[in-house]
């Protein structure tokens, strides 16, 4: 997997990834005047994925990489339960699942996943308070359960590895690049590595993409369920609960997830392929809504997954 250590290739995907981010940033204003995270979200995984497919596979495909993008959009993340200074907690596990596949001639070679949670920002900075759940929850990874009964709700201790979990900052108001020069690469969306109260960015969405294609970041895991630890079968059990949802194919037509490559599968367990504002709006808040959680017990995860085939030596 050399050839992802190119530094050209490097610099053509994260100019890619930072359009990609560019355009869905945008695309989130038309859809309402002051959109947040999920809105966000939605916007990157539904317009965002494609821009990013395109030049993407353009420029892989030259060195003799196959491409497949699948992004999935659902209502709301699962919630996890566990003990916050000798008191239960309750969040969503997570904002965002990206997941990183490489075959070799269709054969795996190497998989990895993060999980990513987003906060608005003026400013590429946001201060969290010492007592917010969702950031104890990625600072220490202590033992949790899954509240929803689609999924194994036992005691679950992952561990607390680098690169597993990281917080984003997404620009709250409309910019364009030349107005926001304090963000990494002049983009609208960025990446904490430094889990702190104060956050402060460290780089930027389209930097974490490409270092995750070159497996530089994320955690390593494996999809069979008879080896690897309790990363691992977290990641199987979010993709295998997402997939086996009810899911509407989205404007991209392409074959089944890992049937297929040079495309891009864009699946929502909700949305039709273009929502409208009202249904943007109805996208469910960042807060912990007992009514919502009570009438909503099944929930996917969002989930980008980029696979990689590798047909020639290059």
């Amino acid at each position: 997997m050399k050839i992802f250590q190119n530094q050209s290739l490097k610099n053509e995907l994260h100019s890619a990834a930072i359009n990609s981010v560019w355009f869905s940033h945008q695309d989130a204003f038309l859809e309402r005047s002051k959109p947040d995270e999920p809105h966000h979200v939605a916007a990157f995984i539904i317009r965002g994925m494609n821009v990013l497919a395109k030049h993407w596979s353009e420029s892989l495909s030259k060195r003799g990489i196959e491409l497949n993008l699948t992004s999935v959009f659902c209502h709301g993340f699962p919630r996890v339960s566990f003990e916050q200074n000798g008191k239960q907690s309750s969040v969503e596990l997570a904002d965002l699942l990206v997941v990183r596949r490489h075959f070799n001639r269709g054969k795996l070679e190497k998989e990895t996943a993060c999980l990513i949670q987003s906060k608005m920002s003026d400013d590429s900075t946001n201060r969290v308070s010492r007592d917010d759940p969702q950031f104890y929850l990625f600072k220490n990874w202590p033992q949790f359960s899954f509240k929803q009964k689609d999924y194994d709700t036992r005691q679950r201790s992952i561990g607390n590895v680098h690169g597993q979990s990281l917080y984003s900052l997404i620009l709250k108001q409309q910019a364009y690049p030349e107005q926001i020069f304090g963000w990494p690469d002049t983009c609208c969306w960025s990446i904490v590595e430094d889990l702190k109260l104060n956050m402060e960015s460290d780089a930027s969405f389209a930097r974490f993409l490409e270092k995750l294609v070159a497996f530089e970041t994320g955690r390593e895991f494996y999809s069979d369920p008879k080896v690897g630890c309790e990363w691992s079968q977290l990641i199987q059990q979010l993709l295998e609960v997402t997939f086996n949802k009810k899911l509407t194919a989205g404007p991209y037509k392409a074959p089944k997830r890992g049937n297929g490559f040079d495309s891009i599968n864009f699946l929502s367990s909700s949305l039709p392929i273009t929502p409208s504002s009202d249904e943007i709006d109805n996208l469910p808040p960042n807060v912990d809504e007992q009514e919502f959680e009570e009438n909503n017990p099944q929930r996917g995860a969002n989930t980008i997954i980029i696979e990689t085939n590798q047909l020639e030596r290059y």
